[in-house]
């Protein structure tokens, strides 16, 4: 379904801080929904998800801009629906992912990333020696000055990843990032270090 809404993004192509809903009726069905958004005159394209859960109470969320203007993708891996870069960044985090061990982790597919580029952060659960797909994360990005939250889902191969563009994050100031798995209780860091 079209969602004939247009919203200007600014000069870096960001749309933060407008509010973009999506209305659903009760057809849809319970499940995980994605949509795809393409820049008019860019032609750059993202991907977000969304879960209906007609049995689920409502969730009240909280998300605090530390870094101005920062925005992420959350896309669940591998994404065959995305953009030609959010299928590429989703083939990295396969690409970088560690052994499988049990519990949470999470990763940079580039620990050292240039100011004013986008960092990607992948997360994966295994509980029981089973990757869990459609598992709530939250990621933190803990910039000096504050920190930025995200969220998502994990896909069907239980990797579940964040691209956000890190703005002008002080050089060679480490940034910790936790990854939350909500339902499971489970939590993993990662770090990145902004280079000029």
């Amino acid at each position: 379904m079209p969602i004939e809404t247009q919203y200007k993004a600014n000069d870096d192509g960001s749309t933060s801080g407008q509010n973009v809903i999506a209305e659903t009726f009760a057809d849809y069905g319970d499940g995980l929904w994605g949509f795809h958004a393409q820049g008019i005159d860019s032609g750059h394209g993202v991907v977000g998800y969304f879960r209906i859960d007609s049995t689920a109470a409502p969730v009240a969320t909280a998300t605090t801009t530390a870094q101005p203007g920062a925005t992420a993708t959350a896309t669940s891996a591998p994404d065959s629906g995305g953009s030609t870069s959010d299928n590429q960044r989703a083939t990295l985090c396969l690409e970088t992912e560690p052994e499988p061990t049990e519990g949470a982790v999470a990763w940079m597919v580039d620990p050292r990333p240039r100011q004013n580029t986008r960092a990607t952060v992948c997360a994966r659960l295994i509980v029981n020696g089973e990757r869990r797909a459609l598992e709530d994360v939250l990621v933190d990005v803990q910039y000096s000055g504050g920190t930025v939250r995200y969220e998502g889902s994990t896909g069907a191969q239980g990797i579940v990843l964040f691209s956000f563009n890190i703005l002008n994050a002080p050089v060679n100031q480490p940034v910790n990032v936790l990854a939350i798995f909500i339902n499971a209780g489970a939590q993993a860091s990662t770090s990145f270090v902004p280079q000029p």
